[in-house]
């Protein structure tokens, strides 16, 4: 399940808190999805589509107010809102379901503005520090590269595993098969 900050972030306040609006009707959605997952017992991963500064693939531009922030993948401010919206819908709301978390979805595509593995890398490793923090890392695992995988293009998959071991709980990646 994919899903963006400004869906349920609004921005920030004065004092730089996170604003969140947690039945805005893109998370109605959401619960209904994990609602059925949590009834099945089916694990979920959830994730994000891309970093908040990305102008593409934005029907809504409008209503996107984590824009002027400038958040990228390496910004902590990121990080803390995606560690307290795993904690509201792990804590609050009870969705022992989701298992893993997926940072970005393809890096190292256009949708996510082919970020270099060193890049992503860091911002792999400060998210799974704020999960710490919560106490959400064992109950919610990162899962990672999620890069679209391209014949004999195993970089991102290889240095994931040598470099990020203890960052990631599964490895996965995205094969589009020849039409």
């Amino acid at each position: 399940v994919m899903l963006r900050s400004y869906r349920y972030c609004d921005g920030f306040d004065g004092r730089g808190n996170p604003i969140y609006d947690w039945n805005s009707p893109h998370m109605l959605k959401l619960y209904r999805l994990l609602d059925y997952c949590q009834s099945r017992h089916v694990k979920v991963i959830l994730g994000e589509w891309d970093i908040p500064s990305s102008h593409q693939d934005r029907p809504d531009i409008a209503t996107d107010h984590l824009q002027k922030y400038h958040m990228d993948q390496n910004d902590p401010r990121w990080w803390r809102i995606i560690a307290d919206e795993l904690k509201h819908l792990r804590n609050d709301k009870h969705y022992t379901c989701i298992q893993y978390f997926n940072f970005l979805n393809e890096p190292n595509s256009n949708s996510s503005g082919h970020i270099p593995f060193d890049r992503w890398k860091n911002g792999m490793t400060g998210l799974r520090a704020e999960l710490q923090k919560r106490g959400l890392a064992k109950a919610v695992e990162l899962i990672g590269p999620d890069v679209c995988f391209l014949p004999r293009d195993g970089f991102w998959v290889d240095q994931a595993v040598l470099q990020c071991p203890k960052d990631i709980g599964a490895y996965d990646f995205h094969y589009y098969a020849p039409a």
